[in-house]
Parts: C-alpha cells; structure tokens; sequence
C-alpha cells in the first residue's frame, strides 16, 4: 500500500536480513540462488541496505535418498508412540534398523 516507494526502509530493516537460512546442496542450487540473485538486484537499484539476504547459511548436507528411522523410549525403556501425550524431549531417541521398520498400523513394539 506504499505507491512512492517499492520498499518501506523501516520494514525492510525489520525483516531482513534472515538470520538463518537451512537448506541441502539440491536446495541452495536451485531457491537460494534465485532468492540472492534477486536481492542482489535490489541491492544494487538500492532498494534493500544489505548485500546478502541471509546471515547465516546451515547446509544439512546432501539428500542420498536413503531413510533412517528414529524410535524413543521412555524412561522405562518402554517405546512411546509419535501421537502419544508424552513429550519426546523426556525420552530416550534410538535409531531402528530399517529392517525392523514395519509400516502395518497396527503393529506395535513389544
């Protein structure tokens, strides 16, 4: 609704830069570049007062399509379900091996 102006100066210094941005080495190819690219622009018309649009950048790493599976236990060693009340940071994280992975609803841990 600002018709003298593309960008607020105020509200440009209120939500940019990002302070982090997370993304694997498919995604910063493809989303990061377009969205640097196209501040750059802006920067250099003087539009935005910031060269990069991010603070910080965490690469998770490359996507090898393989799965791994992550299971908790409570403090009984008992597994406790992912739609279950009880809050997953009082528990015990364990990776399952995928063949002991079962994708049946009704299957449940002994």
């Amino acid at each position: 609704k600002n018709s003298s102006t593309l960008v607020d100066k105020a509200k440009e210094s209120y939500w940019g830069p990002v302070d982090i941005y997370v993304g694997g080495a498919e995604h910063s190819v493809l989303h990061l570049l377009y969205a640097r690219f196209w501040h750059k622009v802006l920067y250099d018309i003087g539009v935005v007062s910031t060269k990069e649009p991010f603070k910080c950048l965490i690469n998770q790493g490359l996507i090898l399509g393989e799965v791994e599976y992550t299971a908790y236990r409570d403090n009984e060693g008992k597994w406790v379900s992912a739609d279950s009340d009880s809050s997953l940071s009082d528990c015990i994280q364990e990776k399952v091996p995928a063949d002991k992975v079962c994708s049946d609803p009704v299957y449940s841990f002994g």
